[in-house]
């Protein structure tokens, strides 16, 4: 998780950021409950605003640089697919 002194990392929403941190929790708690062998599931829930100059908030569980790889292969398997 980022440094939460950081202001980069700041949601500066409280309604928003509490959302975040109660659906990030439960996503969390259901991911560590998998059959033995099975692979740990990081997450990430990206929430945005559909206003011009949206806003984008995200948590995750996972660190920063996993979470771009995700997206980026992500991305890329999407504009293929496309």
């Amino acid at each position: 998780m980022p440094n939460n002194d950081d202001p980069r990392y700041e949601v500066r929403d409280p309604a928003i950021e509490a959302k975040l941190r109660d659906i990030g929790e439960r996503i969390h708690a259901a991911l560590q409950e998998r059959a033995e062998g099975e692979p740990h599931m990081g997450f990430v829930l990206m929430l945005f605003k559909l206003d011009p100059g949206n806003a984008t908030f995200y948590i995750s569980d996972c660190q920063r640089a996993d979470i771009l790889k995700a997206l980026k292969e992500y991305i890329k398997k999407m504009e293929t697919d496309a």
